[in-house]
């Protein structure tokens, strides 16, 4: 992998890596960057695999999607810079990634801050839960109909139509007109020709547990474990988000989140809590 990423703020300054989620782009962030560089942190915000510019290096690497591969990638890129004392952010997809970073450098992470409940943890208390939420299976339609053979020719060749929909059902309360502003610039992420893939494989293998790359085994092993993350934890959620799922239970967040947890639920904000209300994120981070 090739990784693209952003970055802003002195170099000696305490790092912050922000990952963003689906169908979503590293400049989304650049408002809360801004801010926290100006402060004196270090910034970085990574595109994932699969949105341009990030891109792979050789044709016969399995086009992957899973939370194992955008986990890999997520340490790869973390080692890479060799960060220390570092405060990880995550929304959507970049939640799960935060999650994964956050376990598997416990000793280098100082803080995590989700921007939703998505998350590893999230799908595990799912997977054994002995009843269907089917208002939330409802609600998340586009993931069944990216595991039926209308998938691919949707996500291939419909893309823009596809993810503007996600966008105007995940935001009822973002102004219209700086909602489509946003998603215009943001959609020239969605263009790369490996997007399609990586989406279908990571909702194809959230839903039959198939097709990851074996090369991600290790880490996939580790994330089934769902170990218990140490460092102070905070959630943030939209009370205006028709897609985030239930809180998790009380004393299963107790045993994933074993430092300091805390959630807030932001008044106004529908699924993209870091465009509609950058403040609160910045606050997170810095409380």
């Amino acid at each position: 992998m090739e990784i693209a990423y952003l970055e802003a703020g002195p170099v000696d300054g305490q790092p912050i890596v922000l990952f963003h989620g689906f169908p979503d782009y590293a400049y989304s962030y650049s408002e809360v960057m801004i801010e926290l560089a100006n402060r004196g942190y270090k910034t970085f915000s990574p595109f994932l695999r699969g949105f341009a510019p990030t891109r792979f290096l050789d044709e016969h690497t399995p086009r992957s999607g899973d939370m194992a591969a955008l986990g890999q990638d997520a340490l790869d890129f973390f080692d890479s810079l060799a960060l220390k004392n570092a405060t990880i952010v995550g929304q959507d997809w970049g939640s799960a990634v935060a999650e994964i970073l956050t376990f598997a450098r416990q000793s280098q992470i100082s803080k995590l801050i989700k921007l939703n409940w998505h998350g590893v943890y999230a799908m595990a208390e799912s997977v054994k839960s002995r009843s269907f939420n089917y208002q939330q299976m409802q609600k998340s339609w586009y993931i069944w109909l990216l595991n039926t053979p209308l998938g691919e020719p949707v996500v291939t060749f419909d893309t823009e139509n596809f993810c503007r929909t996600l966008w105007e059902q995940w935001s009822p309360s973002w102004n219209n007109e700086q909602m489509m502003a946003s998603f215009d610039d943001a959609k020239t992420s969605f263009q790369s020709p490996e997007f399609s893939k990586i989406v279908l494989s990571a909702y194809r293998s959230g839903v039959s547990g198939i097709g990851g790359d074996k090369r991600h085994d290790k880490l996939r092993s580790v994330i089934q474990q769902t170990p218990a993350i140490t460092c102070d934890t905070v959630v943030l959620t939209g009370d205006d988000d028709p897609v985030e799922g239930p809180p998790l239970p009380e004393e299963f967040v107790k045993r994933c989140f074993a430092g300091n947890f805390h959630h807030n639920v932001v008044s106004g904000a529908g699924h993209f809590i870091h465009r509609q209300r950058p403040d609160e994120v910045i606050c997170a981070i810095l409380k």
